[in-house]
Protein backbone atom coordinates (compact mmCIF):
# COMPACT_ATOMS: atom_id res chain seq x y z
CA UNK A 1 0.00 0.00 0.00
CA UNK A 2 1.21 3.38 -1.08
CA UNK A 3 1.91 5.95 1.76
CA UNK A 4 1.80 8.73 -0.48
CA UNK A 5 -1.93 10.27 -1.58
CA UNK A 6 -2.43 9.31 -5.25
CA UNK A 7 -5.49 10.67 -6.86
CA UNK A 8 -8.34 12.42 -4.25
CA UNK A 9 -9.02 8.93 -2.50
CA UNK A 10 -6.04 7.54 -0.25
CA UNK A 11 -6.68 4.76 2.45
CA UNK A 12 -4.67 4.27 5.79
CA UNK A 13 -4.93 1.59 8.29
CA UNK A 14 -5.31 2.95 11.58
CA UNK A 15 -4.14 1.07 14.75
CA UNK A 16 -4.33 2.40 18.71
CA UNK A 17 -0.42 0.93 18.96
CA UNK A 18 0.84 3.89 19.59
CA UNK A 19 -1.82 5.33 21.99
CA UNK A 20 -1.68 2.38 24.09
CA UNK A 21 2.26 2.17 24.56
CA UNK A 22 2.26 6.17 25.54
CA UNK A 23 -0.51 5.63 27.90
CA UNK A 24 1.01 2.70 29.55
CA UNK A 25 4.26 4.68 30.28
CA UNK A 26 2.74 7.51 31.31
CA UNK A 27 0.85 5.75 33.50
CA UNK A 28 3.66 3.88 35.26
CA UNK A 29 5.45 7.29 35.93
CA UNK A 30 2.08 8.43 37.18
CA UNK A 31 2.03 5.53 39.70
CA UNK A 32 6.22 5.60 40.69
CA UNK A 33 5.45 9.51 41.29
CA UNK A 34 2.33 8.69 43.66
CA UNK A 35 4.37 6.10 45.13
CA UNK A 36 7.55 7.79 46.34
CA UNK A 37 5.39 10.85 47.83
CA UNK A 38 2.61 8.09 49.44
CA UNK A 39 1.72 11.83 51.69
CA UNK A 40 -2.51 10.59 51.73
CA UNK A 41 -4.20 7.10 51.55
CA UNK A 42 -5.86 8.67 48.06
CA UNK A 43 -2.11 9.19 46.48
CA UNK A 44 -1.54 5.31 47.50
CA UNK A 45 -4.88 4.12 46.15
CA UNK A 46 -4.10 6.11 42.79
CA UNK A 47 -0.26 4.61 42.73
CA UNK A 48 -2.34 1.17 42.70
CA UNK A 49 -4.55 2.27 40.01
CA UNK A 50 -2.09 3.94 37.41
CA UNK A 51 -0.35 0.57 37.87
CA UNK A 52 -3.26 -1.32 36.42
CA UNK A 53 -3.48 0.84 33.80
CA UNK A 54 -0.27 0.50 32.68
CA UNK A 55 -0.28 -3.01 33.10
CA UNK A 56 -3.47 -2.93 30.93
CA UNK A 57 -2.42 -0.54 28.50
CA UNK A 58 0.96 -2.54 27.81
CA UNK A 59 -0.85 -5.52 26.95
CA UNK A 60 -2.73 -4.00 24.70
CA UNK A 61 -0.19 -2.28 22.87
CA UNK A 62 1.63 -6.09 22.20
CA UNK A 63 -1.78 -7.37 21.02
CA UNK A 64 -2.66 -4.15 18.67
CA UNK A 65 1.29 -4.63 17.40
CA UNK A 66 1.02 -8.29 16.71
CA UNK A 67 -3.05 -7.37 15.16
CA UNK A 68 -1.25 -4.81 12.92
CA UNK A 69 1.55 -7.03 11.45
CA UNK A 70 -1.16 -9.98 11.26
CA UNK A 71 -3.87 -8.06 9.37
CA UNK A 72 -1.28 -7.06 6.99
CA UNK A 73 0.28 -10.28 6.16
CA UNK A 74 -3.40 -12.24 6.13
CA UNK A 75 -6.21 -9.81 5.30
CA UNK A 76 -5.57 -6.44 4.00
CA UNK A 77 -4.77 -7.94 0.30
CA UNK A 78 -3.63 -4.13 -0.62
CA UNK A 79 -0.56 -4.87 1.94
CA UNK A 80 3.02 -5.40 0.28
CA UNK A 81 3.10 -8.55 2.79
CA UNK A 82 -0.20 -9.90 1.87
CA UNK A 83 0.22 -13.60 1.53
CA UNK A 84 -1.84 -14.33 -1.38
CA UNK A 85 -4.88 -17.78 -0.39
CA UNK A 86 -3.01 -19.26 -2.61
CA UNK A 87 0.41 -19.47 -1.28
CA UNK A 88 -1.05 -20.27 2.27
CA UNK A 89 -0.71 -23.59 3.34
CA UNK A 90 -3.27 -26.00 5.74
CA UNK A 91 -2.13 -24.45 8.54
CA UNK A 92 -1.45 -21.06 7.72
CA UNK A 93 -5.58 -20.92 6.43
CA UNK A 94 -6.32 -22.31 9.59
CA UNK A 95 -4.50 -20.00 11.95
CA UNK A 96 -5.95 -16.53 9.43
CA UNK A 97 -9.87 -18.44 10.18
CA UNK A 98 -8.81 -18.44 13.97
CA UNK A 99 -6.77 -14.97 14.13
CA UNK A 100 -9.11 -13.71 16.51
CA UNK A 101 -9.35 -16.62 19.17
CA UNK A 102 -5.55 -17.27 18.82
CA UNK A 103 -3.08 -16.63 21.90
CA UNK A 104 -1.38 -13.43 21.84
CA UNK A 105 1.79 -16.04 22.11
CA UNK A 106 1.07 -17.99 19.25
CA UNK A 107 0.37 -14.97 16.90
CA UNK A 108 3.74 -13.42 18.29
CA UNK A 109 5.78 -17.14 17.67
CA UNK A 110 3.67 -17.30 14.00
CA UNK A 111 4.78 -13.35 13.21
CA UNK A 112 8.53 -13.78 14.07
CA UNK A 113 8.77 -17.06 12.06
CA UNK A 114 7.40 -15.34 9.15
CA UNK A 115 9.20 -12.42 8.88
CA UNK A 116 12.27 -14.37 9.25
CA UNK A 117 13.02 -13.41 12.96
CA UNK A 118 14.37 -14.85 15.97
CA UNK A 119 12.27 -17.05 17.90
CA UNK A 120 11.52 -16.29 21.44
CA UNK A 121 13.11 -17.77 24.43
CA UNK A 122 11.12 -20.07 26.62
CA UNK A 123 11.50 -17.71 29.50
CA UNK A 124 10.13 -14.54 27.06
CA UNK A 125 7.32 -16.89 26.25
CA UNK A 126 6.48 -17.79 29.99
CA UNK A 127 6.62 -14.19 30.91
CA UNK A 128 4.15 -12.77 27.85
CA UNK A 129 1.98 -15.36 28.93
CA UNK A 130 1.43 -14.72 32.54
CA UNK A 131 1.34 -10.93 31.37
CA UNK A 132 -1.52 -12.28 29.51
CA UNK A 133 -3.12 -13.84 32.26
CA UNK A 134 -2.72 -10.78 34.59
CA UNK A 135 -4.06 -8.53 32.31
CA UNK A 136 -7.13 -10.91 32.23
CA UNK A 137 -7.36 -10.91 35.92
CA UNK A 138 -7.49 -6.92 35.77
CA UNK A 139 -10.31 -6.90 32.95
CA UNK A 140 -12.38 -9.83 33.77
CA UNK A 141 -12.15 -9.45 37.68
CA UNK A 142 -10.58 -12.81 39.68
CA UNK A 143 -11.97 -12.68 43.45
CA UNK A 144 -9.73 -14.36 45.88
CA UNK A 145 -9.15 -14.46 49.71
CA UNK A 146 -6.90 -13.00 52.18
CA UNK A 147 -6.64 -14.53 55.35
CA UNK A 148 -4.94 -12.02 58.15
CA UNK A 149 -3.77 -12.66 61.86
CA UNK A 150 -4.46 -9.50 63.67
CA UNK A 151 -3.72 -8.21 67.05
CA UNK A 152 -6.58 -5.93 68.53
CA UNK A 153 -4.40 -2.17 69.45
CA UNK A 154 -7.52 -0.24 70.41
CA UNK A 155 -10.84 0.32 69.98
CA UNK A 156 -11.78 -0.73 66.00
CA UNK A 157 -8.45 -0.88 65.29
CA UNK A 158 -5.96 -4.31 64.43
CA UNK A 159 -2.36 -4.88 63.42
CA UNK A 160 -1.71 -7.27 60.84
CA UNK A 161 0.73 -9.53 61.83
CA UNK A 162 0.57 -12.28 58.76
CA UNK A 163 -1.72 -12.61 55.76
CA UNK A 164 -2.02 -15.44 53.15
CA UNK A 165 -4.08 -15.74 50.23
CA UNK A 166 -6.27 -18.25 48.27
CA UNK A 167 -3.81 -17.68 45.43
CA UNK A 168 -0.03 -19.02 45.57
CA UNK A 169 0.96 -15.73 43.38
CA UNK A 170 4.82 -16.72 43.52
CA UNK A 171 3.97 -19.86 41.66
CA UNK A 172 1.51 -18.40 39.15
CA UNK A 173 3.60 -15.94 38.28
CA UNK A 174 6.75 -17.50 38.64
CA UNK A 175 9.02 -15.86 35.76
CA UNK A 176 7.21 -12.42 36.56
CA UNK A 177 7.32 -12.23 40.41
CA UNK A 178 4.67 -10.00 40.54
CA UNK A 179 2.69 -8.81 43.42
CA UNK A 180 -1.12 -9.42 44.33
CA UNK A 181 -3.46 -7.71 42.01
CA UNK A 182 -4.52 -5.56 45.06
CA UNK A 183 -0.90 -4.55 45.68
CA UNK A 184 0.44 -3.99 41.97
CA UNK A 185 2.49 -1.20 42.24
CA UNK A 186 5.03 0.80 39.32
CA UNK A 187 7.90 -1.90 39.58
CA UNK A 188 5.03 -4.61 38.00
CA UNK A 189 4.01 -2.70 35.36
CA UNK A 190 7.83 -1.47 34.65
CA UNK A 191 8.05 -5.34 34.73
CA UNK A 192 5.60 -5.74 32.54
CA UNK A 193 7.23 -2.93 29.61
CA UNK A 194 10.22 -4.28 29.87
CA UNK A 195 8.91 -7.47 28.70
CA UNK A 196 6.72 -6.21 25.92
CA UNK A 197 9.12 -3.80 24.32
CA UNK A 198 12.03 -6.63 24.98
CA UNK A 199 9.70 -9.21 22.62
CA UNK A 200 8.65 -6.01 20.65
CA UNK A 201 12.38 -4.76 19.67
CA UNK A 202 12.89 -7.41 16.96
CA UNK A 203 9.72 -6.20 15.10
CA UNK A 204 11.31 -2.18 15.21
CA UNK A 205 14.84 -3.48 14.58
CA UNK A 206 14.80 -5.19 11.86
CA UNK A 207 11.83 -3.99 9.86
CA UNK A 208 11.02 -0.57 8.43
CA UNK A 209 7.69 0.09 10.21
CA UNK A 210 9.69 2.08 13.70
CA UNK A 211 8.13 2.62 17.02
CA UNK A 212 6.84 5.83 17.38
CA UNK A 213 6.11 6.90 20.97
CA UNK A 214 4.54 10.31 22.39
CA UNK A 215 4.56 11.13 26.01
CA UNK A 216 2.65 13.79 28.03
CA UNK A 217 4.13 12.95 31.69
CA UNK A 218 6.19 14.48 33.11
CA UNK A 219 6.25 16.22 30.14
CA UNK A 220 5.36 15.97 27.01
CA UNK A 221 8.04 14.08 24.94
CA UNK A 222 8.14 12.06 21.35
CA UNK A 223 10.78 9.22 20.28
CA UNK A 224 10.89 7.57 17.62
CA UNK A 225 13.17 3.79 17.73
CA UNK A 226 14.36 2.06 14.53
CA UNK A 227 17.27 0.52 13.29
CA UNK A 228 19.51 -2.37 14.41
CA UNK A 229 20.56 -1.00 17.88
CA UNK A 230 17.15 0.17 19.12
CA UNK A 231 17.41 0.51 23.27
CA UNK A 232 14.38 1.43 25.38
CA UNK A 233 16.05 2.29 28.45
CA UNK A 234 15.29 5.83 28.31
CA UNK A 235 11.86 5.62 27.43
CA UNK A 236 11.07 2.95 30.29
CA UNK A 237 12.97 5.56 32.89
CA UNK A 238 11.34 6.68 36.01
CA UNK A 239 11.01 10.40 37.02
CA UNK A 240 14.03 12.05 39.21
CA UNK A 241 12.74 11.96 42.79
Amino acid sequence: MSTMPEGNLHTVVQSLTYSHVGQAIDSMRRSYDLAVSKNTGYEKMSAHQFAMSSIMHGFCFLESLVNDLGYKLLFNKDSDEYISEENRDFLLKKLASNWNMTRSVDKITFLLEKLDLDAMSEIQKQKIAEINNLRNILMHGSSYNTTMLLEPIGENSWEVHDQEDSVDWSKKFSANKFNSPVNLDYSDAKKCLETILNVCKQFYSKHSIGLSVSTSYPDGNYKAFYGEEINFDELLQLPAK
